[in-house]
Parts: C-alpha cells; structure tokens; sequence
C-alpha cells in the first residue's frame, strides 16, 4: 500500500479527539499506526496541531507537480530555413539568363533571312511535313519566326554545322524558286517561267536532256527529293521543264554556273537509274535478254559492280542484271536501247562469261 503523508494522519488524530465525545466507542474506527516520520515532519506535524488547536485550518500540502512529459524534438532539416527550394526563386542572375537561348556547340553555324510572307506556307508544308523533310536531309535546324508576318516577311534561322547549314539554304531557295516559277507561270497562263531564277538571269542552260515524261515523277523524287539533293550538293540549279509534256516527255536543264558539271553527272546518274527501273518493270518478252547460271554471275558484275558498269559504258546499252531467280540456281540479263548497242552489250556479256567458263 502506498505510504500515507504524515500530515493527514495527524490532521485525522486531532479531529478525533474533538469528536470522542459525540460518538460511540463501538463505531470508532482504528487509528492506523503512524508512519515514521523525519525531523522535519514531526515539527510540520507539531505545528499543525497547534494551529487546529487555535482554530486555524490549516493548509493543504502542495501537492507536488509531475514533471512534465518531455517533448520529442524536432529533428531540423534545410527546409526549416529555405522552405521548399522547389518554390524558391532561383538567384537573380540565373532568372536574367532564363530568356537568353544556349550557346552554339563548337562548330555550329546560323544563317539568317527574310522569306516573303506568301512563301511560308509553301516551306513548312502540310503539318510542318515540307520543313521535316528539308531538315532531314540536310541534318540542320531550321526554324521560321513569324512575329513580322505582318510587316509581309518572316525570319528564317538554319543552325548547324557548316554543310549542313549551306544543304539547308540551298534546299529552301530551291523550293522558294519553284514557288515563284509556278506563281508567274499560273499568271502568265503559260509553262514554267524561270525569270524569278538568278541561275537563269545571269547565264544560260549549260547542259540539257531529254525524258520520258513517264519517268519524271521517278526522277524527280517523292517532293522533289533528288532535284534538291543535287541542287544541294553541287550548288547548281536544275529544271524540269515541262513544257512539252504533251508530246510524251520534258526537258532536264542544268543551268550554267558552279557546280555545273557535278550536277549534270548526277542527272545522268539519275537518268540511267530510271531507266534501268524501267526495264526492270517491263514484263518479260518486252526486251531481249539471256539467262545465266548463277555460278557464273559474278563474271558479268565484277569486283564492286566494275564489269557491268563497263559493259554499259562501252555498249552504250541499258544493262540490267535481274537476280530475283537466284535461289532456282540462275539469273536473267535484259538488254534496253538501239538494236547495234543492245547487240554490242550481248557480245560482251558472252564473251565474259566464256572467260570465266575456261578459268574453271
């Protein structure tokens, strides 16, 4: 049992003996015995006794306070001081630097200029497609800002490295070339006219060529693709004049200026391509040609297609080597063009192939 404060128990000894008399021996309940007390409690005791007897109450023992529950605390973090960086302002200078775009990598170059207003929608194409193409194949950035569209003009801004900046120029004034060709033929009611062209104003067709208007499309490539290749890589302007499409063909033209000669190459190149795809399209019957056991291909192609690349420079025909029956052991070569270069390419593929029978 808990100890009972000596105090209370004197208190209880005085009221006691004040009310002996008024109540029955019987009913009296027994006084625990007192606990031992120090010095300093029977004097409290002693004094308590004395003020009763003086008909003072006496006071209550301060009952001592419990300590207080100790709070846990708070464990400080950055935050306490700096809030959540995530809404802090970043520092003064790098808020002046937010609007400032990055630096250039090493090497890269800009090019800037106005394009008319009305040739905008013509660069960028039907959802951008026309400005992806161009930067596709030129690997540079093109942008066109058009906050002055209403002054009749926007600013056009190629990034990138050195070529790839002069790919991508030449790509858009190509195309902004064949917007005012169209523009001025559709006023004048006539074919194409080449008076918006600085090639043509400074000079004169340096080379020209004649193609079945069949193959233009192929030629010309899915939006102009190769025209501008050309254009881009040799820095020459070529036409497709068409004029005479009609008549069952058009006119190649390669203006005369740089790059003259690389682009008129690339145009033959090109034109030995279509052709060749013609004739390989053609059904069989439609052109001569001669089967080859498949051991003995090689002979007719040569090391990184040499031989057959000489057996149409020496013939003058159109030589196509088809290899779509390989796997039943042979293929087919068909032979396109005049009857005496056709023959010529003939006599030359049997001669190879006899060469490579007898080193066997």
């Amino acid at each position: 049992a808990q100890a009972r404060d000596p105090c209370l128990h004197v208190l209880e000894l005085v009221a006691c003996r004040a009310l002996g008399g008024m109540e029955d021996e019987s009913n009296k309940r027994p006084l625990e015995p007192a606990p031992e007390a120090d010095a300093a409690s029977l004097a409290q005791a002693d004094a308590a006794v004395e003020a009763a007897a003086a008909g003072a109450v006496p006071e209550a023992p301060a009952a001592q306070a419990e300590p207080a529950a100790e709070r846990p605390r708070k464990r400080r973090s950055g935050w306490d001081e700096q809030g959540d960086p995530s809404q802090a302002l970043p520092p003064p200078a790098m808020m002046m630097s937010m609007d400032v775009p990055p630096s250039l990598p090493p090497g890269a170059q800009v090019a800037e200029f106005k394009v008319e207003q009305s040739m905008v929608g013509f660069l960028i194409g039907k959802g951008g497609e026309t400005l992806r193409s161009m930067e596709l194949s030129s690997t540079a950035t093109i942008k066109i800002d058009q906050n002055t569209k209403d002054m009749g003009y926007s600013m056009c801004r190629i990034t990138g490295s050195e070529p790839a900046v002069a790919t991508a120029k030449a790509l858009l004034q190509a195309r902004i070339q064949e917007k005012s060709a169209s523009q001025a033929s559709r006023r004048e009611g006539g074919g194409p006219n080449f008076a918006n062209d600085p090639a043509v104003v400074n000079g004169t067709v340096g080379w020209e060529t004649q193609i079945d208007q069949s193959c233009v499309g192929f030629f010309i490539g899915r939006q102009g693709e190769y025209i501008k290749r050309i254009q881009a890589q040799t820095g020459a302007t070529v036409v497709i004049d068409q004029e005479t499409k009609e008549m069952g063909y058009s006119m190649i033209k390669v203006m005369d200026g740089p790059g003259l000669r690389d682009a008129t190459d690339m145009v033959r190149h090109r034109l030995e391509q279509v052709k060749e795809a013609a004739v390989q399209r053609a059904p069989q019957g439609e052109y001569e040609e001669i089967t080859v056991q498949q051991a003995l291909v090689g002979a007719i192609i040569g090391r990184g297609g040499e031989t057959l690349r000489q057996i149409k420079q020496d013939s003058g025909a159109i030589v196509v080597l088809m290899q779509d029956t390989k796997e039943s052991g042979f293929s087919v070569v068909r032979f396109a063009g005049n009857p005496e270069n056709v023959a010529r390419a003939k006599d030359i593929v049997n001669q190879k192939l006899t060469e490579r029978e007898r080193s066997e």
